[in-house]
């Protein structure tokens, strides 16, 4: 009897354990913010706030049909290795029958059955955000078509209703877009960020619908958790009484300065500090410093861009991780270079003092590994 006594026990601590550590364990979040236009602004606040959860980010502006279809198959692989995916998506949603199809700008239309081959239907975002290991959301930011919408085909006004294997909709009507980023806003700043409670947010807004409900909770942030068998820390000792220097010991006895204490690091210059190395950019430039004496030859913009393309989709995805890791990146690790892996590279060079051309030398990819 003491032995089982004593086994489970053991079981029911590990069973604890593990608990505690998957509560405290971050989630992965990712992010794809589409907007039709390229004024892309208002997804840019969202990314903004998204940084709450420390979610990657990537941003999609005016893109066309088929740049959309080739985002939906590339996506699929990074939903299925996160936790939770969240869809917001800023553009004019058409219905043909009871399907809400996304349009692009100056998408032309001979007729209404032509958005099954010229348009991407919304319930394939739904199901791309579904994949992830908690599922997801989808937000769409309804804007007005502009163009001539054929007979048999409608501008969409509400949700559409629920689909067994879709991630929730949430539907922003036209006009009510930059309230609910604003209330997104200050929902991501709660200690406690949960999906459900993200979606109460958005329906609290006039006129904004849900195709449905979690089915239970997501936590996307919550408070770390502390353990209760922790030992507190001891009481701080009270300070030492100074007592006041007197004027009659030999000058021999006085004590010699005390050394200067070491400058701080530097930060990344755009100053998140939260949980990084502690790695100043004169320290990074130190470690690709040419040997003394060495005349470093010049490498022209086609080497460099040579260079880039013989790497692997492994070691970008290793580039992308240390710029996230430095502050610099917010995009998806999907070992893809776009416009914001280029941008994080070149404010990576300007910390450390090279040129921002974009393009990694060698030595510069050698401090990423």
């Amino acid at each position: 009897m003491p032995l089982l006594r004593i086994l489970c026990l053991a079981f029911s601590t590990l069973i604890l354990g593990v608990s505690a550590y998957a509560q405290s364990d971050a989630p992965r979040v990712v992010a794809v913010l589409i907007s039709a236009d390229a004024d892309n602004s208002r997804i840019e606040r969202l990314a903004t706030a998204l940084q709450g959860v420390n979610a990657e980010t990537k941003i999609v502006a005016a893109p066309s049909d088929s740049e959309m279809r080739a985002l939906l198959q590339s996506f699929a692989n990074i939903a299925l290795e996160s936790d939770v995916v969240i869809i917001y998506i800023d553009a004019p949603i058409l219905k043909l029958g009871e399907r809400g199809f996304v349009a692009t700008r100056g998408l032309t239309l001979p007729r209404a059955s032509a958005l099954l081959t010229r348009a991407v239907p919304l319930s394939a975002f739904a199901r791309a955000a579904a994949l992830a290991g908690n599922g997801g959301l989808v937000m769409v930011g309804a804007q007005d078509f502009g163009g001539t919408v054929p007979s048999g085909a409608t501008q969409a006004s509400a949700a559409p209703g629920p689909r067994n294997g879709l991630a929730p909709i949430v539907f922003i009507p036209q006009g009510a877009a930059d309230s609910a980023i604003a209330a997104l806003a200050i929902a991501l700043e709660k200690p406690t960020v949960e999906l459900g409670d993200m979606m109460a947010t958005l329906t609290s807004i006039n006129d904004v619908t849900q195709s449905q409900t979690l089915l239970r909770p997501v936590v996307l942030r919550a408070p770390p958790v502390v353990s209760r068998t922790q030992t507190p820390a001891p009481p701080a000792a009270p300070p030492a009484t100074t007592q006041p220097q007197t004027t009659t010991a030999p000058a021999a006895a006085a004590e010699e300065p005390a050394p200067e204490a070491p400058a701080p690091e530097a930060a990344p210059e755009n100053g998140n500090t939260a949980g990084l190395p502690q790695v100043s950019a004169e320290e990074l430039a130190a470690q690709q410093t040419a040997p003394a004496g060495a005349t470093p030859r010049a490498v022209s913009l086609e080497e460099l861009q040579a260079f880039e393309n013989n790497l692997s989709r492994s070691d970008k995805r290793e580039i992308q991780r240390g710029l996230r890791a430095l502050g610099f990146y917010r995009g998806l690790i999907d070992g893809l270079f776009g416009r914001q892996t280029k941008s994080a590279i070149e404010a990576y060079q300007e910390s450390i003092g090279a040129e921002p051309t974009g393009l990694l030398t060698e030595d510069q990819f050698a401090a990423f590994h």
